[in-house]
């Protein structure tokens, strides 16, 4: 855990503005900037950033926050991610501490190090002369020198301990190197030799751009044709996908994901500038790969364009892979190219326009499926019908819009010519038993959400509170977090006075780097960005301490009222009721004090 004086060291190190300004234009619009908004489409600037507040904030989308919410939402980060990102951005060094989750924080950084070094290690042997061949292959391949240096692909020599040597020497231990499967145990004695040799290495980054795992792919003839890393604290080939650290900001633009299978397919398209493109690294596709790409691809369409080999094997790994797209809500369009072509070759061959094309022209996953099913199965016997009926609705099933569902259930019972009582019945009966989707929102993304109606009295207390030491002191003293019925703003109130109490009230910065609820710090911004009222804000906030003092203790009358008349009912003793009656009248009295 990063601590909280360093959290906010990074964000008084960051100029919110020129951070916001790296990523969107800005224009300035008095003493803030505006712009229009990156998280939703809009045609009029309604996002605002307050250099001085150091806030942003969008009424048109309602979400807002601290430097560390934009890089979040933008980068598609979590916050610890978005800290380290900031902190090296500014040169404000993290330290370590000794404490147990510190140490292995430090162990896996130490793992990040070697995973950078070897990568540079492969990088630099492709320079030397037996790297010649290495070069000249991937020119073959239409691999550019520009795009061998933006991707770092190197080259593994045909060395037993050219890796192992070299990283010993800069003082990597021996159970590292092992944990990253960057080097093996020798079958007798206790000595390690290199995984990777005489291979065109492929780095594998994490989503933020750090390597953490390596594809070998042979040169000439062997098996395999690739070598992947082994699963290892920093990589799990099922959570992976190849250049999504490049791809993600495309993907986000557009909307849509271009799935592909091999390292050379994606490296091919992005050249040719499809640059909304992963790989999957020659594995079926799993859910955690479908939660990472819905967290990238937009609200509203979750668009998957799947572009596989025009053969069986191609159908079947399409095939393999929708089921976990479906379940998390994806929208999936399947791209066959013709020809006995793969991404790479087509590309290559007819040129990325003629890819486009057919992109736009992909059949979604149901066209596709029901054509394969009719093809294989055959539409004119009773029982090819069921065999296709079954499996499509078995696939179907898994959609959770009805309104989906509904339009392919017509077209399965036209194409099969079967009634649509017996589709209706059947698809009800799956969608019944189909899992739920995954409760795990917080990985999806952060779609903005409209601002919420704030309960007056609390939302004016809490604008005043936050600008002003005086005021919160005032409020601090009256009020307690339990006295907000909001529950943004009883949190927002609740750290608020927390800093108060411990004596490190700064403001409202300190108080938006303390605010680990993204929706909190959106409520806060939107409070900070709004015009401050004319008039006395003293008056104003004793009034609604009045207020919500009068509100709280009506609502405790109401149900204490409503206790003594459900006891009398039941019969109570009357000692209960006379207690009750005591409580009612000292309610009362304190209500005639705040009036």
């Amino acid at each position: 855990m990063i601590p909280q004086n360093i959290v906010e060291q990074i964000q008084s190190a960051n100029d919110i503005a020129e951070i916001v300004s790296s990523y969107i234009p800005l224009k300035r619009a008095g003493r803030s900037f505006k712009a229009c908004c990156p998280f939703h489409n809009e045609k009029t600037p309604s996002f605002f950033v307050s250099p001085e507040k150091g806030i942003w904030h969008c009424f048109g989308c309602g979400d807002g926050g601290s430097v560390f919410n934009f890089v979040m939402r933008y980068e598609r980060v979590t916050f610890p991610e978005a800290v380290r990102l900031l902190a090296k951005k500014a040169g404000v060094a993290i330290p370590e501490y000794s404490t147990a989750d510190e140490r292995e924080g430090e162990k896996r950084e130490e793992l990040y190090r070697i995973n950078e070094f070897a990568a540079k290690w492969f990088s630099q042997q492709l320079a030397t002369p037996v790297g010649k061949r290495v070069h000249a292959y991937l020119r073959k391949r239409g691999i550019t020198d520009a795009l061998i240096g933006q991707f770092s692909l190197g080259y593994a020599p045909d060395s037993w301990e050219g890796l192992y040597r070299a990283a010993r020497k800069k003082g990597y231990r021996r159970e590292s190197l092992l944990a990253l499967g960057l080097v093996m145990q020798k079958e007798r004695g206790d000595g390690l030799y290199d995984r990777f040799r005489n291979r065109l290495m492929i780095p594998i980054c994490d989503v933020s751009g750090r390597v953490i795992a390596f594809s070998g792919r042979v040169l000439g003839e062997g098996n395999p044709k690739y070598m992947n890393s082994p699963e290892s604290p920093l990589f799990s080939k099922s959570k992976s996908l190849y250049g999504l650290h490049l791809s993600k900001r495309s993907i986000v633009d557009t909307g849509t994901a271009v799935v592909v299978e091999g390292y050379f397919d994606y490296l091919t398209l992005y050249s040719a500038g499809i640059t909304n493109v992963v790989a999957s690294q020659g594995t079926a596709f799993t859910p955690d790969h479908a939660r990472i790409l819905r967290r990238y691809t937009r609200e509203g369409s979750h668009e998957v364009v799947m572009s596989f080999d025009a053969d069986a094997a191609g159908e079947n790994a399409a095939l393999r892979s929708v089921d976990a797209f479906l379940q998390e809500g994806l929208r999936v369009r399947v791209l066959m190219l013709p020809g006995g072509h793969d991404p790479d070759t087509f590309v290559r061959e007819k040129g990325d326009g003629a890819f486009r094309k057919l992109m736009g022209e992909a059949p979604e996953y149901f066209d596709f499926l029901l054509e394969r099913l009719c093809r294989n199965h055959g539409v004119t016997g009773e029982v090819g019908k069921a065999r296709i009926a079954s499996e499509f609705l078995d696939a179907l099933a898994q959609v959770k819009d009805e309104v989906f569902r509904e339009a392919y259930r017509k077209k399965l019972s036209e194409r099969i010519d079967i009634a649509q009582e017996y589709i209706i019945r059947e698809i009800n009966k799956r969608t019944r038993s189909a899992s739920a989707p995954s409760p795990d929102r917080a990985e999806r993304g952060s779609t903005p959400q409209q601002p919420l109606r704030l309960p007056p009295g609390e939302r004016e207390i809490v604008r005043l509170m936050v600008e002003d030491e005086t005021i919160i002191r005032q409020v601090a003293s009256e009020l307690t977090p339990e006295d907000f019925r909001d529950s943004h703003l009883q949190t927002i109130a609740r750290r608020a006075f927390d800093l108060l109490e411990r004596e490190q009230w700064a403001g409202s910065s300190r108080l938006l780097a303390c605010l680990a609820d993204d929706r909190c710090t959106a409520v806060l911004s939107m409070l900070i960005t709004e015009e401050q009222p004319s008039g006395d804000s003293g008056q104003v906030v004793r009034d609604c301490i009045r207020y919500l003092k009068r509100r709280n203790l009506k609502e405790e009358l109401g149900r204490i009222t409503k206790e003594i008349s459900r006891r009398e009912r039941g019969g109570a003793p009357n000692a209960e009721i006379v207690e009750l009656q005591r409580l009612l009248m000292k309610q009362k009295t304190e209500l005639l004090k705040v009036s």
